[in-house]
């Protein structure tokens, strides 16, 4: 069975955006994977239907692991201190968003009261840690 990265992704920032979500955080893999590259077009081409242009910073590259989300959640956050969260955060797999829950309650942030909701496209062959 195939997966349909860019549709997939599509498909739930478009939600995303439906629910009123506008400052999406974007934690994709790294842009020499195809299938990390089809999804960052699937959520902007969800940001492009919906007439919602994405934040400025709000697409961060990270590996398809735990701890590589943790890392770019955590960079973001410092980076971004004082400014708003994310409304919600499109992870570019499950490890991501594990990793991004991690760094969000080590910050004493609560998924979804704070950010809400974390999505995370299942990648299925791509080793992740803990």
């Amino acid at each position: 069975m195939e997966s349909d990265d860019e549709d997939g992704a599509f498909e739930m920032v478009s939600h995303l955006l439906a629910l009123g979500h506008r400052r999406i955080l974007n934690i994709a893999g790294m842009a020499d994977l195809a299938g990390a590259e089809a999804r960052v077009r699937g959520y902007q081409r969800a940001h492009a239907a919906a007439g919602v242009k994405p934040p400025p910073a709000h697409l961060v590259r990270a590996p398809f692991t735990v701890e590589g989300g943790r890392d770019a959640m955590e960079v973001w956050l410092r980076r971004h201190r004082g400014k708003p969260l994310p409304d919600a955060v499109f992870a570019g797999n499950d490890g991501i968003a594990h990793g991004c829950m991690d760094a969000l309650r080590i910050r004493g942030l609560r998924v979804p009261a704070d950010i809400s909701p974390l999505c995370g496209a299942p990648t299925r062959g791509v080793p992740e840690s803990r």
